[in-house]
């Protein structure tokens, strides 16, 4: 579970809980001897693993709230992590998860990360968004929860246009306005995307938001199961760090399926086989789950025809 890079990170796991926020938090501390801490709603950023209340998760007969991590840097934190959510499986009483709720992963956008870098990040993102969403439920696919919408539907255009337009931002607060635009009638920029770079944005930081510089993945389904969490960490941050060095993506054909899209995005940052396989048979998985139950396909999707050996 070693990284392939020392970049800090930050997590948030959204849960419906079975105890208070209070009794969670002492009991998630005896479990891994790791502090936990129980605090009201806020974005404020400190040295320990918190647990905050979030109105956003609505579990039946559970507390929802949001377990937040601490700035995570150095290349064995993912253990820290394998640790506090195989602590949150045993927890007396059983957690839940639902639709809504989710898993979030911020990357360290104050060092090593120019304009030009979250441009090329932003501009493969759009290219592969059905990629990354043929890796999860529905429910967290194209443009249909309001707390991950989606930058195709939104910015309204095809390839070219999207990667031109982003190259063009002078400024991350130009960037925003592109990439994130207002589809809620309330400010400039909204945070609720798929992928959220408005904590780059000075205008976002002005309205009283703890200056964090972040890019945000907000995609993720809920989840406790550390072979999920930590095989996306790992996923976003090949992403991350190889899209940034490399030159801007060129736009792809149009008859790719959403199984060729991810084959590139694979292939485009050089993905370790393991993660490889492991994505592939997740998505390969959700789709022939919802087939066992007689569930509708989902949109994006692997096609029958297309589900034989992984890519590599």
């Amino acid at each position: 579970m070693t990284r392939a890079t020392g970049r800090a990170i930050g997590l948030e796991y959204e849960i419906g809980f079975p105890a208070s926020l209070e009794t969670t938090a002492k009991q998630l501390s005896a479990a891994t001897g790791i502090s936990v801490q129980a605090s009201g709603y806020t974005h404020r950023g400190i040295g320990h693993w918190k647990i905050v209340t979030d109105r956003s998760v609505n579990v039946e007969g559970k507390h929802g709230a949001e377990l937040v991590s601490p700035k995570l840097e150095g290349f064995d934190v993912l253990r820290e992590v394998q640790k506090m959510l195989d602590a949150i499986g045993r927890l007396p009483g059983h957690p839940k998860v639902n639709a809504t709720a989710g898993h979030h992963v911020h990357f360290d956008g104050s060092k090593n990360m120019t304009l030009d870098d979250v441009k090329k990040i932003a501009a493969s993102f759009f290219v592969h968004e059905e990629a990354f969403d043929v890796l999860l439920p529905p429910s967290r696919q194209g443009d249909k929860n309001q707390y991950v919408r989606s930058h195709r539907v939104h910015m309204g255009c095809d390839d070219a246009t999207a990667i031109q337009r982003i190259r063009s931002a002078r400024d991350f607060d130009a960037l925003n306005e592109t990439f994130c635009p207002d589809c809620e009638g309330r400010v400039p920029v909204t945070r609720y995307y798929k992928l959220n770079l408005t904590n780059l944005s000075t205008a976002y930081v002005e309205r009283g938001r703890e200056a964090i510089k972040t890019i945000e993945f907000r995609q993720h389904s809920a989840t406790w199961e550390a072979s999920k969490s930590i095989a996306w960490i790992r996923l976003l941050e090949c992403f991350v760090e190889k899209t940034r060095r490399q030159s801007y993506v060129t736009p792809l054909p149009a008859y790719y399926t959403p199984a060729q899209t991810l084959k590139h995005l694979f292939q485009s940052i050089d993905l370790p086989q393991e993660l490889i396989q492991f994505w592939w048979y997740r998505a390969v998985e959700l789709d022939e789950e919802r087939t066992r139950r007689g569930e509708t396909p989902r949109v994006m999707r692997i096609n029958t025809a297309e589900r034989g050996l992984p890519p590599g």
